[in-house]
């Protein structure tokens, strides 16, 4: 089963618009291999674009610290609260559809 079995991308998408305005944070929901199901980006802080636009930065900060984060809430089935090496707090959270993990993440400000 996949996120888009449950709900369409729109309806994705409208989560990460929502958790964005209502709590100023970077949204990004993943399917269970840790790939974006959207392609919505509105940041929340001015440092989460330039690190991710760079292909150091994103491999060795943003791609690592998911990574960490998100295997930690699958593992626990908890959430899970980080932080990133350019210091920003990360939270992930994953669910259970029938066995198939998916967790969506949020970065503060």
């Amino acid at each position: 089963m996949k996120l888009t079995d449950i709900l369409p991308v729109e309806k994705w998408v409208e989560l990460e618009k929502d958790i964005n305005e209502r709590f100023g944070l970077n949204a990004s929901v993943f399917d269970r291999e840790g790939v974006r199901i959207t392609d919505f980006k509105k940041w929340a802080n001015k440092l989460c674009p330039v690190v991710k636009g760079n292909k150091k930065g994103q491999t060795y900060i943003c791609a690592a610290a998911h990574q960490n984060i998100a295997g930690q809430a699958k593992q626990t089935r908890k959430p899970v609260i980080g932080e990133c090496d350019a210091g920003q707090k990360s939270q992930s959270q994953s669910f259970s559809m029938t066995n198939s993990w998916a967790w969506q993440e949020v970065v503060g400000k």
